[in-house]
């Protein structure tokens, strides 16, 4: 919090500032050198825990989004004949898709869809249109 009765107002006027002999505030020796300088011996401790931090390699652990698809996109499988037998089971983990999303609207009517995850919003689209949702048998 600024004040007016602070070391530097208080010693305006005296040679030195309260800095002792005149330059000993002036350059970079002050601070013990520019940059990563000085930091094996006078600027040590402040790197000596970046130092600790720095030690082995870890690497990333790789983030894989599952494969997914829309509620509004069922209509384009089923069309392309991925649908068996006259279009009422859909198995979309044999496609390769991990999860149903909710975004668009169902326009197949009376569906059974095999998945292993789907969000509720999913769910609830799906049940209005008499669809129902069923997991793999590894999933379960």
């Amino acid at each position: 919090m600024p004040h007016k009765l602070r070391k530097t107002r208080k010693m305006r006027g005296s040679r030195s500032c309260g800095w002792g002999r005149v330059g000993q505030h002036r350059k970079s020796g002050s601070r013990g050198g520019r940059g990563y300088s000085g930091k094996t011996d006078v600027k040590f401790m402040s790197y000596y825990g970046k130092l600790e931090l720095k030690k082995g390699f870890v690497r990333k652990p790789k983030s894989v989004e599952p494969k997914s698809i829309n509620v509004g996109e069922l209509r384009r499988l089923v069309e392309s004949a991925f649908a068996s037998e006259g279009g009422k089971v859909l198995d979309l983990a044999s496609l390769g898709y991990q999860k149903l999303l909710g975004g668009g609207e169902p326009s197949i009517r009376g569906l059974k869809l095999i998945v292993p995850r789907w969000t509720p919003k999913a769910e609830q689209k799906l049940s209005s249109v008499s669809c129902t949702l069923e997991r793999p048998a590894a999933v379960r």
